[in-house]
């Protein structure tokens, strides 16, 4: 039986591909993300962006607060479909929004 440290963001991955029962690269290809950068979040080179947490819980139901800091509950009540569509909606604009050079950072010193 594997444990998992999940008071860091690693562990928490780890375990939320656990749960899920697939293989980091097929993870990775749900999340948006190579498996390479899953691999680095699981070895803790690298942390877990607000966008992909977003997605994991718009796919996976794990909440991004409890995967980007621990806190809370892992899992949230069930969504209803305007909810899925609004999250949808955010998470496709914050890619859109780190894609442009500079629009991110613009924005975070507004």
């Amino acid at each position: 039986m594997n444990t998992f440290n999940l008071k860091t963001q690693s562990g928490r991955l780890a375990y939320i591909i656990s749960e899920t029962g697939m293989t980091q690269s097929r993870f990775g290809e749900e999340a948006g993300i190579s498996k390479q950068q899953v691999s680095n979040i699981i070895a803790g080179e690298r942390e877990v962006s607000e966008p992909v947490a977003m997605v994991i819980e718009y796919k996976f139901g794990f909440r991004k607060e409890w995967i980007l800091t621990g806190n809370g509950s892992k899992k949230d009540q069930k969504r209803n479909s305007q909810e899925i569509t609004a999250l949808n909606s955010d998470i496709q604009l914050q890619r859109k929004i780190e894609r442009i050079p500079g629009v991110k950072k613009l924005i975070e010193d507004f």
